[in-house]
């Protein structure tokens, strides 16, 4: 690539796909796992958390956000899920979608929409399908390659 054409956020398929998925472990990411963990909580234990963090970076950062009543934990999912989107989703603008699998084009096209559109609110179960759609995609490239996909046992 000359320097005119450089991507800014990455291109090709793999590299595309490396660089979105490093966005599964990010800020924004713990930030809605522990969401996502809150929600499943019954009030007893809620109230333990918003009372003793446990020096969890996640806990600390959603119960101070909660305890100041401007946000409820689904809005702040909204939020984080938005800004993650809004990083993550970088990484797919510049997809070679001639090479590229189906899933990763989904899930491009997925992501893109509801960035440009704000079209659907952010929820685990987007969230959990981003996620199957990356896995997905990298099983349909070690066929493509082939070789046979095994996630192991850890």
């Amino acid at each position: 690539m000359t320097e005119d054409t450089t991507s800014m956020f990455g291109s090709g398929v793999v590299v595309c796909l490396v660089k979105f998925h490093e966005h599964f472990g990010n800020r924004e990411a713990e930030l809605l796992q522990s969401a996502f963990q809150w929600k499943a909580l019954d009030p007893i234990d809620r109230e333990a958390i918003l009372q003793d963090p446990q020096g969890n970076p996640g806990w600390d950062m959603l119960t101070a956000a909660l305890s100041t009543g401007m946000h409820s934990v689904d809005e702040l999912i909204e939020i984080w899920g938005m800004l993650w989107i809004n990083g993550a989703s970088d990484h797919l603008i510049d997809l070679d979608e001639e090479h590229a699998p189906d899933a990763l084009i989904t899930l491009r096209d997925e992501l893109l929409e509801i960035r440009r559109y704000h079209t659907n609110p952010f929820t685990e179960e987007k969230w959990l399908l981003f996620f199957a759609l990356v896995r997905e995609a990298a099983e349909e490239i070690d066929r493509t390659l082939g070789s046979t996909p095994d996630w192991g046992d850890l």
